[in-house]
Parts: C-alpha cells; sequence; structure tokens
C-alpha cells in the first residue's frame, strides 16, 4: 500500500509539476505578446508625435530680455509704458537698471512680450517761478511718433498721396513724403489706427505696436505681412507658408532664395521694413 501510494503520490505531484510548467509557459507567451504590443503602441505614439509636432528649428526660440518686475505684455512699447507710469520713456529707458534690455533690443518701440524692465519711482521737480504771473510748461516724450511708408507692388515709394489717420481718438490729415513715408506724432498710449486715402478706396487697420523684434520669427511674419508677403498667420511658426514668403522676399531683393531666415534677410527685411 504504501508503496503503490508513493506512486500514485508521485505521478500525481509531476502532473501538478507539468501543468505548473504549463501555466508559465503560457503567462511568459502572454507577457510577452503584451510587450511586443506596447512596444507597437509606443512605437506609434512616438511617430505620431513626431509628424504633428513642429520640428525644434521652425519654432521661435526668441527669449526675452531684461530683468526686473515689469513683464512687458504683447503691443507695448517703452512710450506707452512711460505714459501709463506717467514718466518719460527717455526715464526707463536710460536707466542703468535696464541696460540688459536696451543692449539686447536696441529700439525702445520692438519689445518682445516677456521682456522684463524696472520702472523707476517718479521723482518731483522743483521749479522757481516768480508769483502772480502765467507760466507755461511743456511735458517731453508725448506724443509718441508714428512712421509709415507707402509702397506700390513694385516697392516704389508712392509719393505725395493725400490720407487721414485716426489713432488715439485723435484724426490727423496729410500727404506722404517723396519717398513715400507717412510721419505723424499719436498718443503714445494708442493701441489701434486706421489709415485712409485713395479718396477712402483704400483702407488699413491698424495694430500699433504689435511688431516683435527681428529676432522672434513672430517679428519676421509680422514685417513680411507689412511688406505684402503672405506667410500666413503670425504664430511664431516658420512653416511652409512663412519659408515662403522669405524665398519671395529674398528673390526680389537680390539674396540667395534659401527660405531661411539668416542673418542678411534679417539685415534686409529690417531695412525694407524701417525698424
Amino acid at each position: 500500500m504504501d508503496d503503490d501510494f508513493s506512486v500514485e503520490d508521485e505521478v500525481v505531484e509531476n502532473e501538478a509539476a507539468e501543468d505548473e510548467g504549463a501555466e508559465d509557459e503560457g503567462a511568459e507567451e502572454e507577457v510577452a505578446e503584451e510587450e511586443v504590443v506596447d512596444a507597437e503602441a509606443e512605437e506609434g505614439l512616438e511617430e505620431t508625435a513626431f509628424e504633428e509636432a513642429p520640428l525644434p528649428s521652425e519654432v521661435d526660440d526668441a527669449e526675452p530680455a531684461g530683468n526686473g518686475p515689469y513683464v512687458v505684455q504683447q503691443g507695448e512699447s517703452i512710450s506707452s509704458i512711460a505714459s501709463a507710469h506717467g514718466l518719460f520713456w527717455e526715464t526707463i529707458w536710460w536707466d542703468p537698471v535696464n541696460s540688459a534690455l536696451r543692449e539686447t533690443r536696441g529700439n525702445p518701440d520692438v519689445l518682445l512680450p516677456g521682456d522684463r524692465l524696472t520702472i523707476p519711482e517718479i521723482e518731483i521737480k522743483h521749479v522757481p517761478a516768480a508769483t502772480d504771473m502765467r507760466h507755461r510748461y511743456v511735458r517731453r516724450g508725448v506724443p509718441a511718433m508714428l512712421r509709415l511708408r507707402l509702397v506700390d507692388a513694385a516697392g516704389e515709394p508712392r509719393a505725395g498721396v493725400p490720407y487721414t489717420l485716426d489713432a488715439g481718438g485723435m484724426t490727423f490729415s496729410g500727404e506722404s513724403d517723396p519717398d513715400g513715408w507717412i510721419k505723424h506724432p499719436v498718443p503714445p498710449d494708442a493701441r489701434t489706427g486706421k489709415l485712409r486715402f485713395n479718396d477712402g478706396l483704400e483702407e488699413y487697420d491698424l495694430s500699433l505696436g504689435e511688431v516683435d523684434p527681428i529676432e522672434s520669427i513672430t517679428g519676421i511674419q509680422a514685417r513680411l505681412h507689412n511688406l505684402g508677403y503672405d506667410c500666413g498667420m503670425v504664430d511664431g511658426i516658420c512653416g511652409p507658408h512663412t519659408s515662403s514668403a522669405l524665398t519671395e522676399f529674398q528673390e526680389a531683393n537680390g539674396l540667395p532664395p534659401s527660405g531661411e531666415p539668416d542673418k542678411a534677410t534679417k539685415e534686409k527685411l529690417l531695412a525694407a521694413h524701417g525698424g
């Protein structure tokens, strides 16, 4: 009995071991299959992300400049910031604490959203004056100067064109100069405007202070757009539309048509745009 029981018990144990081995093999196959599926899923996700995301070289990589507690918003300039805080624009721009911003940007009217600066405290100025007399005081730094240039499809200046300009709740009129320029003083806090000429047949909406520095893709796109080159939306991505517009601009200005915003193209674009 003992021998028979031992044999049966051994057979049962062997069968149980074989079953456990089979289950282990099945589990290993299942895990291996899951790993393959997961690997395929990860490859699919990586491929999808690569196809949808813009290339790093296409994305606007311009970085904010300067330091200080005040953060520049889209459309702001030193003139508009100074006006809002009761200061002359020179007081902010030439303050030594804002030297990093000044050295990077070079132009107080062209700032990048995210730039930082320090706004100095207002200093009270005492001026001696005789009593019982009328005195006239003039505030410096106001108004700001708006500069626009009118050119035709061939890039030639449109001289002597009568115009009407609405900006900052005020209306101005005049004629473009011999080189096509319109230069007019406007309130420093003006953010929008409207330009009409050719007896009202031509009308343009103006977004004042919206052009970013030339170092940024948005700055390049805005200048191309203002010069009549279709680069699509001003979105900070140097995609096919922007590359095509750059190529057209380069061909029109005797530059190698690479479609890339290289140094020579930026310099030419800045000169053609007037800032």
